[in-house]
């Protein structure tokens, strides 16, 4: 008897032992392969991205494992560059001629040396990660009223390489099985892919991942990594001449992390958008005036090609009929080169909607949304 109340007791101790073990906050926070890191920068970097440059920061948002966060916001992040690995075009070997085009070149590639997280306590993580790129854009909101001026802010997007557990991490709030979203509720997702007015056409699919659980009356609702999934509900190419291209986006499903989907319409609240992107209130994008930079661009670009008609035109009319007509031939080709550079001015398109993966926005739910059993 003696013997049987010790064997018992033996299973019992062990089997407290085991759900001890997997009970722990920490035991499933884990910042996942493949999660985004997003630093806002004081500073753009630019050309500082170099060998051994150091870059400083802030997380914009904190990085969460579905119910965990694992990285809080605001945490000092510091980011050292190895080296920068050039690409170049096979097709278009020079930069003008790219930008001519209209073909942004292709960014070259930074290699990191290190990367280190601060958490609260001056306590130091390193972390395994890629670099994705460096953006600048502001946050807008969808609005009836003109969208107001704004500082610009510099993100550096950093892609995790090795899965990071970081102790005593916060293990969230539990979930709600049986639960409504309010017509109303706001969820912060990241987009996929990327998505362009330029080549996106009516009626493709898109879809955008959900990065900070959505909490209702202290449960979580939806957790981290829930996919939100939706189409182009428009998509309007830019026009010659400098004609806006538009977009607009309509969110029609969740998706959980048990693979349930539930049915829930959602419209584009506001995001973190390119500075000349417009927005309206009913969630569309144009793409708004066209920049500084770009309509000198092709500015000059047109005077060179107007100038180049213009030497053509006077100096072929010279060789075939000679000086008697030279200051004809130069009055003629002065109107006929001005004429082939205001219309190679004017059949630019204007500019394009592009979001790019990983852009992040802010989602709003146009009803009440049922959420039944586990999420």
């Amino acid at each position: 008897m003696r013997i049987l109340r010790m064997a018992v007791t033996g299973l019992w101790l062990l089997t407290a032992t085991i759900c001890g073990a997997t009970d722990e906050p920490d035991a499933q926070c884990v910042l996942q392969t493949g999660a985004i890191l997003r630093v806002t920068l004081p500073d753009h970097p630019g050309r500082s991205l170099k060998a051994g440059s150091i870059s400083q920061g802030r997380l914009d948002r904190p990085a969460y494992d579905r119910l965990c966060q694992v990285l809080p916001q605001g945490s000092n992040v510091r980011v050292v560059v190895d080296h920068i690995e050039k690409r170049s075009g096979k097709l278009f070997p020079f930069g003008w001629v790219k930008l001519a085009a209209g073909k942004p070149g292709e960014p070259p590639a930074v290699i990191l040396s290190s990367l280190e997280v601060e958490l609260p306590g001056k306590v130091r993580v390193p972390v395994k990660a890629s670099f994705l790129r460096v953006e600048t854009a502001k946050h807008v909101e969808a609005s009836k009223q003109p969208r107001t001026r704004s500082g610009h802010t510099h993100v550096l997007l950093l892609r995790i390489e090795e899965a990071l557990r970081v102790a005593g991490a916060d293990p969230g709030r539990g979930q709600k099985l049986d639960s409504v979203l309010a017509a109303g509720t706001r969820v912060h997702v990241d987009l996929d892919g990327a998505v362009s007015s330029a080549k996106n056409h009516d009626g493709d699919r898109i879809r955008a991942r959900v990065t900070q659980p959505v909490i209702v009356d202290g449960n979580v609702i939806v957790p981290e990594g829930a996919e939100v999934e939706g189409i182009v509900a428009r998509s309007k190419r830019a026009r010659r001449p400098y004609r806006s291209g538009g977009l607009r986006l309509s969110f029609q499903s969740l998706r959980l992390s048990s693979g349930r989907v539930v049915d829930s319409p959602a419209t584009l609240a506001a995001g973190d958008f390119a500075s000349t992107v417009s927005f309206d209130s009913e969630g569309g994008l144009t793409g708004g005036p066209l920049d500084r930079k770009r309509a000198l661009l092709n500015i000059g670009v047109a005077y060179l090609t107007g100038k180049i008609v213009d030497d053509i035109f006077e100096e072929s009319v010279k060789a075939i009929l000679g000086a008697a007509v030279s200051g004809s031939a130069a009055t003629a080709a002065r109107y006929i080169g001005l004429t082939t550079g205001t219309l190679f001015f004017l059949m630019h398109r204007g500019p394009d909607v592009r979001l790019e993966s990983h852009t992040e926005m802010e989602l709003i739910f146009s009803r009440d949304v049922l959420i039944q059993g586990p999420n």
